[in-house]
């Protein structure tokens, strides 16, 4: 049953490629009745997208991966999208030197554990809360955890295919001597 999901969701991907960035009356004129291709990125009949392209993550030395973005990940979305919210506004509100009636309520270890559940979610359970937080780097798992949100809410899930991500490096400028 879960197999014939998985094979529905990609084939209605692939239906959906032609039709990505057309408006809705478009569609009407010329409606999508088969498998075609063409469409915005020129790609080949049955081409599915990044919906059902890959998403993977290494924990400790061991690589993980999603072949699709379950039901569940999206249901528990809106928790971890609301304390991400709650954390950004909180931050946004102590640089201007002021703060929010509810920020008294807000338990760091709360909000993180909310959006590391979604994040396990997201990757079906294939590791735990408690291996996120003994081997994610800590010094990115907040913005991956803030990224991974953003990319399934606007379909654009490839930029989750190397997780952990790498912190920036800073650019070396010449300084006079």
């Amino acid at each position: 049953m879960v197999k014939n999901a998985i094979y529905g969701l990609a084939v209605g991907d692939a239906l959906g490629v032609p039709a990505e960035f057309q408006d809705r009356a478009a569609l009407k004129l010329k409606p999508i009745t088969t498998m075609i291709g063409g469409g915005f990125h020129g790609q080949p009949a049955g081409t599915w997208s990044d919906d059902t392209s890959m998403i993977s993550c290494t924990l400790n030395g061991k690589k993980y991966s999603v072949d699709f973005v379950a039901g569940r990940a999206l249901r528990e979305m809106e928790p971890a999208a609301k304390m991400y919210g709650r954390i950004v506004a909180i931050s946004n509100a102590a640089i201007k030197g002021e703060t929010l009636p509810d920020a008294k309520d807000l338990s760091i270890k709360d909000a993180i554990d909310t959006m590391i559940r979604w994040f396990c979610i997201l990757f079906n359970n294939q590791f735990t809360p408690d291996e996120v937080l003994d081997y994610y780097p800590a010094d990115r798992l907040m913005h991956d955890i803030a990224l991974a949100l953003m990319a399934v809410q606007t379909q654009t899930t490839e930029v989750l295919n190397e997780f952990p991500t790498k912190a920036a490096v800073p650019e070396e400028t010449d300084s006079p001597a």
